[in-house]
């Protein structure tokens, strides 16, 4: 361009786009007759209104409506915050004549559950302490690995400080617990290849007939075995031997071989498990960095319905639920 200006003293430059008059605009005919309105073109569908009730057992009604249905989907509609919250204390005062104080029943209602509904928190659990669901289900609940000391507790124990204790371990750490955290899935990879036996994830295990209770093993194996593993910091580079059972007090030596002890907490954890998830066996693990013990422990009924669920389902109406009930709802 600069040199053309150069050359001939003049610039050549195309018409532009915005020196043409806009044509887009304008009606291809011109319109003859009457203007309508918008609305006659284009009619509203007939719609029959009924008065608003604005009644108080109309108002009532929306409230307790968008309550239950908040409560029974665990959804969380903004609405819900347009109303207060319930005066617990009242509510219980209002409701004395129960044989139960009335939020106790709230805790049994919110532990019920159907089998069906078991099954599908036991499948959305499978990642276990790292599944947010698995955390909200088993809040509640009296887990395995606490009925050994439940069940042993005395009259001379603190059961106010028991019930603390069992709702602090939910999320409790220590060297010894990130230690089983973190070799358990080298413990089940080197019971599968000492065994053969594939051993696959497993989550949450309910029993509706005692939802107040729960199990998580570590894995299960088709269709009715389990497996628990023990991986223990103390003896974490010890060889499993009678020489250092020490090292091992769940162990006790019976016939010149190792075995469970049936009266430690953990032999009434693996029988909880295999009660609640309805299993047959459990191959019970005890892994270190130099050796592998394993020990098969068939499901004991008799035990199971004797010496672990009346004096779990004792504490859990005497103590547990009274607990849960003054220290959530009150």
């Amino acid at each position: 361009m600069i040199s053309q200006y150069m050359e001939h003293g003049r610039l050549f430059i195309d018409e532009s786009c915005t020196e043409k008059l806009q044509t887009f605009h304008r009606p291809q005919k011109v319109y003859k007759g009457k203007i309508s309105k918008m609305q006659d073109l284009y009619p509203p569908p007939s719609v029959t209104t009924a008065p608003l009730d604005t009644s108080s057992n109309y108002r009532d009604h929306v409230r307790s409506t968008f309550l239950n249905y908040c409560a029974t989907t665990s959804k969380d509609l903004a609405v819900r915050y347009v109303y207060g919250k319930a005066d617990l204390r009242q509510a219980a005062m209002d409701h004395d004549y129960l044989e139960l104080p009335f939020t106790e029943y709230w805790i049994d209602r919110s532990l019920k559950i159907t089998q069906e509904e078991a099954q599908q928190i036991q499948e959305k659990t499978l990642l276990q302490s790292e599944c947010k669901n698995w955390h909200r289900d088993r809040e509640w609940r009296i887990t395995a690995s606490r009925f050994g000391e439940v069940i042993k507790a005395t009259s001379r124990r603190n059961i106010e400080l028991l019930c603390e204790d069992i709702l602090a371990s939910r999320s409790f750490s220590s060297p010894g617990i990130l230690h089983g955290r973190a070799y358990e899935p080298v413990a089940i990879e080197a019971f599968t290849t000492v065994t053969g036996i594939e051993a696959a994830p497993c989550g949450l295990f309910i029993n509706s007939t005692f939802p107040y209770l729960g199990a998580t093993p570590d894995a299960e194996i088709s269709p009715d075995g389990l497996v628990e593993v023990k991986c223990p910091y103390n003896g974490r580079n010890s060889h499993i031997t009678a020489a250092s059972i020490k090292l091992f007090p769940f162990l006790a030596i019976k016939n010149q071989n190792l075995q469970l002890r049936r009266n430690h907490n953990y032999y009434y954890q693996i029988q909880g498990q295999l009660g609640l998830s309805d299993r047959n066996y459990c191959y019970f693990v005890v892994y270190t960095f130099n050796d592998l013990f394993l020990e098969k422990i068939t499901f004991d009924k008799h035990f199971f319905e004797n010496n672990i669920l009346p004096p779990l389902a004792s504490f859990y109406e005497n103590h547990w639920r009274p607990f849960l009930s003054a220290k959530f709802l009150c």
